[in-house]
């Protein structure tokens, strides 16, 4: 199994750090970015772990990690990262 994230979720991932560093400091900013990409990391062997949501079109997959969700799909071989949502974000586009 391989990871690919999405231009998308790269950008979340950029703003999660961002919004983290302004809010609360660079220390835990960076602490709380290494434990989410550890997370995502992390999909790669257990892909399946989390419920399919059947909402989305196509159906995506939806890990919590503390404030945000990773929404991704698994396709073949490859575990795509669509979008990194904080948890009261109403939707996964903008």
């Amino acid at each position: 199994m391989r990871l690919e994230v999405s231009f998308q979720a790269d950008r979340d991932l950029g703003q999660v750090y961002a919004d983290g560093y302004l809010k609360f400091g660079a220390k835990r900013a960076d602490r709380y970015l290494l434990g989410l990409t550890e997370a995502i990391e992390r999909l790669v062997e257990f892909p399946f772990a989390n419920r399919l949501l059947s909402e989305f079109n196509p159906p995506l997959r939806c890990h919590q990690f503390r404030a945000h969700l990773v929404f991704y799909r698994v396709d073949d071989d490859t575990v795509r990262v669509i979008r990194i949502r904080h948890g009261r974000e109403a939707s996964i586009r903008d």
